[in-house]
């Protein structure tokens, strides 16, 4: 019965941090892509972006999207992930 406490107290530690460390990650992926978002926002004011653009979605693939390239990029040792995300971002979304 110890034994049994003591593993759930064990278990329970371990969903604690990785909550925690969840959280962080969630808070950190929250500011980036309010700040991605506030970017777009002042660009589409000023006439730089097309007026229909969703700005809080774009904010959200665009983070998505890099944080997708960077995995690849690394597994792949290349920057052709690097090449195709600038490209279509730049030349496709915000374009």
């Amino acid at each position: 019965m110890a034994r049994r406490h003591r593993d759930h107290r064990t278990r329970h530690a371990a969903e604690g941090e990785r909550g925690g460390a969840r959280s962080a990650v969630r808070g950190g992926f929250r500011r980036w892509t309010s700040r991605i978002q506030q970017v777009l926002t002042e660009a589409k004011e000023t006439g730089e972006l097309d007026a229909a653009l969703d700005v809080e979605a774009a904010a959200l693939f665009i983070l998505s999207a890099w944080e997708g390239t960077l995995i690849a990029a690394r597994a792949d040792k290349s920057s052709a992930p690097l090449d195709a995300f600038f490209r279509m971002v730049f030349d496709v979304v915000l374009r």
